[in-house]
């Protein structure tokens, strides 16, 4: 998958494919231990996607937290005499 494609998905879809590649990871494992894989690639890059869509989950996080940092705060303020 692009980076393209994952910056393009909703938070919760993007939650959902992690889900699935994870799935897809642990019964590539288990091919490979038991006979010869018809593409020994796709391990690997199933991690990388993994990889990638984490770091963008983990980038929205993190803008999210900036961006509630620097909202300005309203209420009652504290007026020192």
């Amino acid at each position: 998958m692009k980076i393209a494609d994952i910056r393009n998905l909703p938070d919760d879809e993007l939650v959902a494919e992690i889900g699935k590649a994870r799935q897809k990871i642990f019964k590539l494992g288990f091919q490979a231990k038991g006979a010869p894989v018809e593409s020994p690639g796709a391990l690997k890059s199933t991690r990388k996607d993994v990889a990638r869509m984490l770091t963008v989950l983990r980038e929205r996080e993190i803008a999210k937290k900036k961006k509630a940092e620097s909202a300005p705060t309203t209420g009652t303020q504290r007026a020192d005499s």
